[in-house]
């Protein structure tokens, strides 16, 4: 069930990070294994994730990227945040760039959030 739902957490000299996989990968290497053939590799996934998961060179490691598009106006929409980023605390880290002395990055943010998708909007100085 670890891979299905993932775990992370730290123990005592131990620590321990496993992203959600597809069931259907799964089921198919369980079914690989019972026939003794060589399972096939297995990637994360989040069903319903609309951004990005890419493998590093060299395996083992995976980018996670979100979902943005760059609008005519140079407004800035934001569809989907990376995995284990919160709607909440993002919004707190535009609006601490938005009120930034040295930076004044963000001119104004507007949120237009459904119960399952996150939505920004971000007007740039």
């Amino acid at each position: 069930m670890s891979l299905v739902n993932g775990a992370e957490g730290i123990g005592t000299g131990w620590s321990t990070n496993i992203p959600c996989h597809n069931p259907r990968d799964i089921v198919a290497n369980l079914k690989r294994m019972m026939k003794k053939e060589e399972y096939q590799p297995m990637h994360p996934w989040y069903k319903g994730y609309r951004g990005t998961i890419e493998e590093v060179p060299g395996g083992k490691n995976y980018i996670v990227r979100g979902e943005y598009e760059i609008l005519e106006n140079g407004d800035i929409e934001i569809k989907e945040l990376p995995i284990g980023k919160w709607t909440r605390d993002y919004k707190t880290f535009l609006e601490e760039l938005a009120d930034s002395k040295n930076g004044e990055l963000v001119e104004d943010i507007r949120e237009m959030h459904t119960e399952n998708r996150v939505h920004f909007i971000v007007r740039c100085n």
